[in-house]
């Protein structure tokens, strides 16, 4: 190989590194985007699985409360 063809073969390289280091900076950019979108839904996930919880206590009380009622109704 020539010190010509070295040369361009070197360029080369040197352009794909920079093409793979412009990929792998917007690669971690749409991670970083990524993840800090999936705290907030971790994060909104929490809040409904504790207001879940209560909404089934509360219907159990509500539930409770309209068999009594109904029950004291007909006896």
């Amino acid at each position: 190989m020539t010190d010509k063809q070295q040369h361009d073969r070197d360029i080369e390289v040197a352009t794909a590194l920079g093409s793979i280091n412009t990929s792998l900076i917007s690669i971690d950019t749409r991670l970083r985007a990524v993840e800090s979108d999936l705290k907030s839904v971790v994060g909104t996930v929490n809040r409904w699985k504790g207001a879940t919880a209560l909404m089934v206590v509360v219907g159990g009380i509500l539930g409770w409360l309209a068999n009594l009622f109904v029950r004291s109704t007909h006896t």
